[in-house]
């Protein structure tokens, strides 16, 4: 009997269009629409804004809301510091409010995915 990880289940981002959670790097809003950033270096655009995305998202361990205007996919963090999350050689500034939740996803994350530590604090 085959099982279904939920890594293995498409998400719904747009009327027509579905993604794996692993084919998809960050989310990052333009007023009522959202450009969708792929891991083959396409860039999607979609008629949903942030929010509704991200309620979409609340069932995948490894998306993280960073502040207003983007989500990360935590399997492409390769560092961090302060207020900062690197990702694909691009800086993500993480809101006060949201930095102590994204740094224990974060942890939690790598602990339950990577058992070796590999993020550098650059």
């Amino acid at each position: 009997m085959n099982t279904l990880e939920i890594s293995d289940m498409p998400i719904q981002v747009g009327s027509r269009l579905a993604f794996l959670p692993n084919e998809m790097v960050f989310l990052e809003a333009s007023i009522n629409y959202t450009n969708l950033h792929l891991a083959d270096g396409q860039k999607v655009i979609v008629s949903y804004h942030l929010g509704k995305l991200q309620k979409r998202l609340q069932g995948f361990p490894c998306f993280a809301r960073l502040n207003k205007s983007v989500i990360v996919n935590l399997q492409y963090i390769e560092g961090f510091a302060n207020d900062y999350l690197e990702l694909r050689e691009q800086q993500f500034f993480m809101s006060r409010r949201r930095k102590k939740i994204v740094l224990a996803m974060l942890d939690e994350y790598t602990r339950q995915n990577n058992p070796v530590n590999d993020l550098v604090n650059f």
